[in-house]
């Protein structure tokens, strides 16, 4: 009776720390993720100080996705927040191993938020944050989760 005992609390173990960690970004993810910021870009906002007027809309980019979610496994499995990888990489490294070719190009990561709505209100409130969101001369965006670090990176 014991060994089963063990054995459900490991595997309630594995279980519970498999679903903690896995929360990648679907299709109804970007979805929703592409309006906000796009309904953000199209009614224009104030970041900080800086009022930002109206900009174009962004397009989803499966590439800056793949660097997006490199980066957000990489700040999850290592328990790392920083903008620099713990191989050192750079945002614009990941963004073009990643295969995109750009001209410009931004990163935003957060920790913590639990919802789609939730780190796009935590980035419009940092005022650097914002202006990457407002920067009309980024095209294409793509954001990843993995457990409760998020990374958005955007570019033309």
């Amino acid at each position: 009776m014991r060994k089963y005992l063990i054995q459900i609390l490991v595997i309630g173990f594995l279980m519970f720390s498999c679903e903690k960690t896995e929360t990648p970004i679907d299709n109804q993810d970007q979805t929703e993720i592409l309006s906000l910021v796009n309904d953000l870009r199209t009614s224009g906002c104030l970041c900080g100080a800086t009022n930002k007027p109206i900009v174009g809309t962004l397009a989803w980019d499966t590439k800056l996705e793949a660097a997006a979610k490199r980066h957000a496994e990489d700040m999850e499995k290592n328990a790392h927040f920083s903008h620099v990888g713990t191989d050192n990489s750079t945002f614009s490294q990941r963004i073009t191993e990643a295969g995109y070719v750009w001209s410009n190009c931004g990163e935003n990561i957060a920790f913590g938020q639990k919802t789609n709505a939730e780190v796009i209100q935590s980035w419009k409130d940092s005022e650097g944050h914002c202006l990457n969101m407002m920067n009309g001369a980024f095209t294409h965006i793509a954001v990843s989760r993995k457990g409760d670090y998020w990374v958005m990176v955007l570019a033309k």
